[in-house]
């Protein structure tokens, strides 16, 4: 995976940490973390790369708190247009599979505190759509990824494998 993809995703999940009212926790590093394994195999790179992320957060936590003139504390952060510019970028070099894994991802990373907010919902509803991931197939990975609600998802859309 280039350094350019993985600098927007490191981008991305810091647009969704900072959406978190919570802001992130152990759990939401170690998600991004694991995604790092996934790609990369040297400590020192995965370390850097979680770093740069930290660096992101903290940017745009910064820039949360500074009241903009006539709109607020709504910033660059929460703008679609960054979030489009970011997935738009990330969409070009990812393949459809590659992408999904983006978006489990960032599912697994907003459900972390078992609650997903309107506005994480907003973010995760316009990074599928950026992707080009259908609305339904969406649903369907929030479902899956929530505690006990997989049995949710309709019969055409699951696989049953019995050993």
């Amino acid at each position: 995976m280039s350094e350019s993809i993985l600098n927007a995703l490191m981008h991305l999940f810091a647009v969704f940490a900072t959406v978190r009212i919570e802001g992130i926790s152990d759990t939401g590093r170690n998600i991004v973390q694991s995604y790092l394994l996934r790609y990369l195999n040297k400590k020192e790179v995965i370390e850097e790369y979680l770093h740069l992320f930290e660096n992101y957060q903290d940017f745009y936590q910064r820039d949360l708190a500074i009241p903009q003139e006539d709109i607020g504390f709504q910033t660059a952060v929460l703008d679609t247009e960054n979030v489009t510019r970011i997935c738009t970028q990330i969409r070009k070099e990812l393949n459809r599979n590659e992408r999904i894994i983006v978006l489990l991802r960032l599912i697994e990373f907003i459900l972390e505190d078992k609650f997903v907010s309107e506005l994480e919902r907003e973010f995760v509803t316009l990074v599928a759509e950026t992707f080009s991931i259908a609305g339904v197939e969406l649903n369907n990975a929030i479902l899956f990824l929530e505690e006990e609600k997989d049995e949710q998802i309709p019969d055409e859309y699951t696989i049953y494998i019995q050993a």
